[in-house]
């Protein structure tokens, strides 16, 4: 294409105009959009994502708020009957004892003790001759002991793990959870405790001498076998005087003398009572306190309670301590007073029901005779509050807390509380 130029005078023409073009200007315009663009996205994603924790939120809330809901409505419900969700025939035992045994049933006579599962299986079947059967459990195992003679019999859900000849009369019996015994025999004027494995070997030996310990009211083992406790009553300068003594059977006793680590001494009180309610806890019951020890190598005292009230029954678990009164001051019959491992006062029950049991389950407590039950939260929440229609002679707790079993003559019941 020609160029056309235009003269203005003499020798002067107009140039072309070259347009200029700022290629920095552009490039930062573009860039700003480019930073506008990304903002607007990043912002749209937090937005998205603020509106997806708050629908979280308070789909959580909602959830917390039934579950909430829930626990007060199962907490404040009282349940006043129940339903049969099937139950089981079995053999008429009404002329045997009857206990709970690790999930099952454990009735024993003069002539020999039967284990059955809750379906009414027997699951062994013991037969023996005494006169007078002492028979106690701790976890998988039961020992039956006949008072003055001197046979024990060592069971487990298998059936029997051990036979035990004691050449000694015996006087009581004791196991642990993992199935040794203790047996207090009399070789008047001493008593003897013996310690044998489930198979019958002995263990342990000590002597007591009433010059020297006084003589020997209960005897217990700890869970786990490595404590033996006892309460003795002596007469020191015409003053009727108790004591309970510890013994460490594991390494730590063989530093002390007989493996006696530790002694407890109460004037003017006798203690018939004394048992652990687990590994490192136990207690002991006088005719006028409670004391409780801690400890698994050598216990310590932790609390010693003074009562001004007779004492009528004694129950207790691996977490709780229940002492029954007569109730003289309130309006209801009977008092029981519920005690944790610590010595604390968890709560008080007043009530007029006659008791064959009392017996705690988790934080439960179960007061039943063979008609009528109340069932209380450890602090103090009536749960359940009816009548029977079956004669109980066992009550038994379940995992699920409005399910039961009730043990009579010749039925297995398994029950849901409404």
């Amino acid at each position: 294409m020609s160029e056309i130029r235009k003269f203005r005078g003499k020798n002067e023409y107009t140039k072309p105009v070259k347009r200029q073009v700022d290629h920095g200007q552009i490039s930062d315009g573009t860039e700003s959009r480019r930073k506008e663009r990304t903002n607007d996205l990043f912002t749209k994603i937090w937005r998205h994502r603020l509106t997806v924790f708050y629908r979280a939120a308070l789909v959580l809330i909602v959830i917390a708020v039934i579950i909430a809901i829930f626990v007060i409505r199962y907490n404040n419900k009282v349940y006043t009957g129940y339903t049969v969700s099937s139950e089981e025939s079995w053999t008429d035992n009404s002329s045997l004892d009857v206990l709970e045994y690790n999930g099952n049933i454990l009735t024993y006579s003069k002539d020999g003790a039967v284990c059955t599962d809750l379906q009414g299986k027997t699951l062994w079947n013991q037969s023996y001759e005494m006169q007078n059967p002492l028979v106690t459990t701790c976890g998988d195992y039961a020992v039956i002991g006949d008072y003055n003679g001197t046979s024990v019999f060592v069971m487990n859900s298998s059936g029997q793990q051990g036979a035990i000849d004691t050449r000694m009369p015996i006087r009581a019996i004791d196991v642990s959870a993992k199935g040794t015994v203790l047996v207090v025999l009399d070789d008047a004027p001493n008593t003897w405790f013996y310690l044998y494995s489930k198979e019958g070997k002995i263990l342990w030996t000590c002597k007591s001498t009433m010059s020297i310990s006084g003589y020997p009211l209960n005897a217990s083992i700890s869970d786990n076998s490595m404590m033996v406790g006892v309460s003795y009553l002596y007469v020191d300068n015409g003053v009727v005087t108790s004591k309970v003594a510890f013994y460490n059977l594991d390494e730590v006793g063989d530093n002390y003398q007989d493996t006696l680590v530790s002694v407890f001494n109460y004037n003017n009180a006798v203690v018939p009572l004394l048992r652990f309610m687990n590994e490192e806890d136990s207690f002991a019951v006088a005719d006028n306190r409670l004391m409780l020890y801690s400890g698994r190598q050598i216990p310590t005292s932790t609390k010693e309670i003074i009562l001004s009230d007779e004492i009528r029954a004694v129950f207790y678990s691996s977490k709780y301590v229940g002492l029954i009164f007569l109730n003289i001051t309130g309006d209801t019959k009977y008092r029981l007073d519920v005690y944790n491992t610590s010595g604390d006062l968890v709560h008080t029950y007043e009530f007029d029901q006659e008791y064959k049991q009392i017996l705690f389950h988790d934080d439960f407590v179960y007061i039943y005779n063979e008609s009528e039950c109340m069932i209380y939260q450890v602090k103090g929440k009536l749960k359940f509050e009816g009548q029977f229609d079956i004669a109980v002679q066992l009550l038994l707790p379940t995992t699920a807390r409005d399910k039961l079993v009730l043990v009579s003559k010749n039925r297995i019941q398994n029950i849901r509380l409404n």
